[in-house]
């Protein structure tokens, strides 16, 4: 019962009773979120860097912590689509945990499959230093983030903050790229 309590007090006030974080790298559960994402964070050790749930605090600074994007429901599959002449796509995206996103995709023409996807892309470890991209709808203009596929910088996905209602996927060809740019579905 003692163990459940402290978890529940540690999920609930995830900044409380931590104490002060001088030096080092905290991470309350490791576990969600992918181990590159956490290894990013070590250059900052010596000021201190505390991550948990969906914030990350550097150097004690609790009033403003870095927020990492949620915008995808956890463990909730997502649907996508995207048409090009007589050519379909469907993605399904599900979000593993702080990080890390398992998609799918699957391109047709005429119904014959001709194009399969089926990977994890992660949060770019350094998502916080500004947009990779903008989305505008209508009146509003969403920053978007980057999560990379391959750790190769040329397979990714684009998905704003602050909505689900796009994603663009991108893949490199040996002259140029792929560039596929899904709306949720209805």
């Amino acid at each position: 019962m003692r163990r459940c309590l402290i978890h529940f007090f540690i999920c609930i006030c995830p900044f409380i009773g931590l104490g002060q974080i001088d030096s080092g790298v905290v991470v309350v559960e490791p576990t969600l979120y992918d181990a590159q994402f956490i290894k990013y964070w070590d250059h900052l050790w010596e000021v201190g860097v505390l991550i948990t749930q969906d914030s990350i605090i550097v150097n004690n600074e609790r009033e403003e912590p870095i927020i990492i994007p949620t915008d995808f429901p956890l463990h909730q599959k997502v649907s996508y689509h995207a048409l090009d002449q007589d050519t379909s796509y469907a993605m399904v995206i599900e979000r593993l945990n702080y990080t890390n996103l398992s998609f799918s995709i699957i391109g047709k023409t005429s119904d014959r499959v001709f194009f399969e996807r089926r990977d994890t892309a992660i949060l770019e470890s350094a998502f916080w230093l500004g947009a990779e991209g903008v989305y505008e709808n209508g009146d509003s203009v969403y920053g978007m983030n980057d999560y990379n596929i391959r750790n190769d910088g040329r397979h990714r996905l684009l998905i704003p903050v602050g909505t689900i209602e796009v994603i663009n996927y991108y893949e490199p060809l040996e002259r140029g790229r792929i560039a596929i740019y899904f709306k949720k579905e209805d």
